[in-house]
């Protein structure tokens, strides 16, 4: 099959949100993912979401109307929606102004847990058709890098929150009732470290722990598949095409869409972006999370921010109130971070919440160190502001969120169409990227596969293959299909020891201390005691094979030829057992007389229900003439 930008992840995300790729772009912040950049997506079949976060109301209110009257009601786009926990009616009046709209998609970001104001979204307009299937009127895309949280999107709502938007005639009963039997998001986007607010994760850990959650509890419900696309760090073709290999459904991008024409942002933030590389950001604490010590992606290259953000944070650690801070202290703050007086900062603030919330100046009048945070954050707000408008005299405090995708692209589009940002259109960014993972993976599947599997077969084979009886072949060839589809007994089990797992250390060259230093893995590793290598565990796929497939005949060959869609999801800890577990899938008949074959796999650890690693073992079995 032709690999092409359009075949590339699963066709469903194109039935769900009536695109013409498996790519969207995330939703940025105080409109940087402006309506102009929304309606070119959307006019270019890619699917876009307006940044509402840190966007008042009525400036989402215009943004809806501009995108509602350019586009028709078959074209693509979406809105981001935050959840507002110290002030749900701020939620609430956004997920109006959404379905006044007709906003078909939201792209939930940030959520720890699901709020009724996004259920009663998703609720909306649900209804059976006449085949008896449930119809989404509209869909949630839940951004997310947790699995704790990403099982509550994926499960059902629950019945407490259907029953008090039923009574408080937010939604019907009917719709209360066919919610209970859906997950309450269509699609996970499994965010890795990313632009902005961070977790620091890692995809290749995160993506498959969160897939196996979502491939397990829709088991239970089969009515609509949940789909589970990569965020985070997608910034060249080659990254693209790596995610889509890991078995991504779609991918998104972020940041490096800032740097485009429709970008919502300063030219000067524009200017500074197309020049980043891939070691030009790093990590500061985060403006509206400050007082947890949660942190932000952001550019480093060119600007004080995150020096100045990180020890504004180390101040508030170590002093309780700003009158505990020494008069050094207080010069350097007002002299070189600030440019104003404490209290000239004080008076803004005051002044803002008065209006916006004056609850949190209550708690600012009883708690010195919540006010000493609330100056603190100030300078979240005005870095940020600077930034956005481009002041000059504020260039080295600039706050721009930004991973090193960013770098990663630039490197790419050197000496191309796109290298300069005015030429940046963001849907051309997106059809680059696509295609350019289109022609990795072709080369990959279509060359390289193909030769190697062709030279590994043509050195296995036999010279005298072709005088093999005929029977020969259709005998085991009958005696497989008997058992496909069908799940084999399960292997012995085998006990993982570390002498085992040194050996193979030792053998690999891999001797890092989680594996071999047992007395630092009980002290330092999450899991209390080394763990085996993921290739360890994989390496015992052929000999579980051996024990679980029926015997071939005397004059017949097998060998394992290579694996498929290998994923490696839970650690096996020293002195596990383990055994492998079979299903045969294929059967082959080559021209030659040879056998291919596919088997899925799964390595179980004993008194653990999820297993080590799953995959697809392809096998090749060879016949000999006796001669």
């Amino acid at each position: 099959m032709k690999i092409t930008a359009e075949t590339l992840g699963n066709p469903a995300f194109q039935e769900y949100f009536s695109t013409q790729y498996a790519y969207y772009c995330g939703s940025m912040y105080k409109g940087i993912a402006s309506k102009e950049m929304v309606v070119a997506l959307a006019n270019s079949g890619f699917l876009g979401f307006l940044g509402t976060g840190g966007m008042r109301l009525e400036e989402i209110e215009s943004s809806l109307d501009y995108i509602s009257n350019s586009l028709s009601m078959f074209e693509p786009y979406g809105a981001n929606i935050l959840p507002s926990y110290n002030n749900p009616e701020l939620e609430n009046k956004t997920i109006d102004l959404l379905l006044k709209y007709d906003v078909r998609v939201v792209e939930a970001s940030s959520y720890v847990e699901l709020s009724p104001a996004l259920v009663r979204y998703a609720c909306n307009g649900l209804r059976r058709g006449t085949d008896g299937r449930v119809i989404r009127k509209n869909r949630v895309i839940a951004k997310l890098s947790r699995p704790e949280v990403a099982r509550s999107f994926i499960e059902p709502v629950p019945e407490s929150v259907l029953s008090n938007l039923v009574e408080t005639k937010l939604i019907s009963r009917e719709e209360a009732e066919l919610a209970a039997t859906l997950p309450l998001a269509s699609a996970i986007c499994v965010e890795s470290d990313s632009a902005g607010h961070t977790d620091s994760g890692i995809s290749f850990a995160q993506f498959p722990a969160i897939k196996s959650l979502a491939t397990s509890l829709t088991k239970r419900n089969a009515s609509e598949k949940i789909l589970v696309g990569s965020a985070g760090g997608l910034g060249s073709p080659d990254a693209i095409a790596g995610a889509f290999a890991m078995g991504a459904d779609f991918v998104v991008t972020g940041s490096i869409n800032q740097c485009s024409a429709e970008a919502n942002i300063s030219y000067e933030v524009k200017d500074i972006l197309q020049a980043l590389s891939v070691q030009d950001t790093t990590y500061a604490p985060s403006g509206d999370l400050f007082e947890m010590g949660a942190k932000v992606q952001v550019v480093k290259k060119g600007s004080m921010f995150a020096l100045r953000a990180n020890r504004l944070y180390e101040l508030y650690t170590q002093y309780d109130s700003l009158d505990s801070l020494t008069p050094s202290i207080i010069d350097e703050l007002e002299t070189q971070y600030f440019g104003k007086s404490i209290s000239d900062i004080w008076e803004e603030t005051s002044n803002h919440y008065q209006k916006a919330n004056p609850e949190v100046l209550k708690s600012a009048a009883n708690n010195p160190k919540t006010k000493m945070a609330l100056v603190f954050k100030w300078y979240f707000v005005h870095t940020t502001r600077v930034a956005l408008e481009g002041k000059k005299n504020g260039r080295g405090d600039y706050q721009i969120h930004c991973g090193p995708a960013m770098g990663a692209f630039n490197e790419i589009v050197k000496g191309s169409s796109l290298e300069s940002w005015q030429k940046r259109g963001v849907a051309e960014i997106g059809k680059f990227l696509m295609e350019g993972a289109a022609s990795v993976l072709s080369d990959l599947y279509a060359e390289q596969s193909s030769k190697a599997f062709e030279q590994t077969r043509k050195s296995a084979t036999p010279k005298s293959t072709a005088k093999v009886a005929k029977t020969d072949v259709e005998a085991a060839i009958s005696e497989l299909e008997e058992i496909v589809d069908v799940q084999l007994d399960a292997s012995d089990w085998v006990t993982v020891t570390q002498e085992m797992i040194n050996q193979f250390a030792e053998t690999t060259l891999d001797e890092y201390w989680l594996h071999v230093d047992q007395e630092r893995a009980k002290q330092e590793s999450q899991f209390g005691d080394t763990i085996a290598h993921g290739l360890l565990a994989l390496s015992l796929v052929s000999h579980f094979r051996e024990q679980c497939f029926p015997e071939f005949p005397s004059n017949a060959t097998g060998m394992v030829y290579g694996f498929d869609n290998v994923r490696f999801i839970n650690p096996v800890p020293v002195n596990s057992r383990v055994r492998g577990v079979f299903t045969l899938k294929e059967i082959v008949k080559n021209p030659d007389n040879s056998l291919t074959t596919k088997a899925k796999f799964s390595i179980e650890i004993h008194g653990n229900p999820v297993p080590a690693l799953i995959g697809d073992l392809l096998g090749y079995i060879t016949f000999s003439s006796g001669e």
